[in-house]
């Protein structure tokens, strides 16, 4: 199967869907499943224990459907989630989508593990103090969803999701060139005293990424245009260089994302380029 190319969803219909919970699912008052359609990661969706949670999703209107992610979660290695798609309204009409139930996490590579260190089942996001669940789904139209999430023996005693993106991809022809660069960084200052020493404060630390697609076509150029128009810099995203190869790639290079600055459209004689910078939120 041929790798996918880079991929982002800029445009999130969760955000604007009416949700409701089906025959079992649940929140804390505090804590609804409101707040995985606003960015804040403050404010969560938890459950109030461990049980299947059914979540019935009505979108504003029928549009495509092709990304599907769950952002900053508590899930585990036993973790497993179901997205059933239909084209009517209220999971009706015709089921054009059943993902049948998905693992959480995807493993660790047989090249990743470590032998005799490793557990057994270890995912890739072992020892990760971030999770997510990314999935890629047939670009079919949509009007309604069936969501389900089971983690029955999950330790913490609840299930807990951040931000759910749920949209069309953008996949440019041409991946993203050659020279690309990511890096850790954090908010912490490095504070020297007068005896040499360097002390700072440990604080959460998040990825930045620097690429360029330079071989955008005109309608290419068009989508892409008006999908960073909408989002600027103040809409969060969701980014994979990386989608659907599993392991360490995919989790390194896929995350919720905001342009650090809209980028510069340049064009040549039969394609247009640009340059991205995305920072972790």
């Amino acid at each position: 199967m041929a790798t996918a190319n880079a991929r982002f969803i800029f445009w999130n219909s969760w955000d604007e869907a009416d949700l409701t919970f089906g025959s079992s699912g649940s929140e804390t008052p505090t804590l609804p499943l409101s707040n995985t359609q606003r960015y804040n990661n403050s404010r969560t969706w938890r459950t109030t224990d461990t049980a299947e949670q059914q979540i019935k999703v009505n979108l504003a209107f029928t549009t495509v459907i092709s990304g599907f992610t769950l952002w900053r979660h508590n899930l585990t290695e036993d973790g497993t989630v179901r997205v059933r798609a239909y084209d009517g309204p209220n999971q009706t009409g015709n089921v054009i989508y059943d993902s049948g139930w998905l693992p959480a996490l995807f493993k660790k590579t047989l090249g990743e593990l470590a032998w005799g260190r490793d557990p057994l089942g270890a995912s890739a996001f072992t020892n990760w103090r971030l999770k997510y669940s990314s999935y890629w789904l047939p670009k079919e139209n949509v009007r309604s969803l069936l969501v389900q999430i089971s983690d029955p023996t999950n330790p913490d005693g609840f299930l807990e999701i951040g931000r759910i993106y749920a949209g069309e991809y953008f996949e440019p022809k041409y991946n993203f060139d050659l020279g690309h660069a990511i890096r850790w960084e954090s908010t912490t200052q490095q504070n020297p005293t007068a005896g040499g020493s360097v002390h700072t404060l440990e604080t959460e630390t998040y990825r930045v990424l620097d690429f360029s697609l330079s071989h955008l076509d005109e309608q290419e150029r068009v989508d892409l245009f008006e999908a960073t128009r909408r989002v600027s810099n103040h809409r969060d995203i969701f980014v994979s260089l990386s989608p659907a190869q599993g392991g360490a790639k995919e989790r390194d290079y896929s995350f919720a994302a905001k342009m650090t600055e809209a980028p510069q459209f340049r064009g040549e004689a039969a394609r247009f380029t640009n340059n991205f910078t995305f920072r972790e939120v």
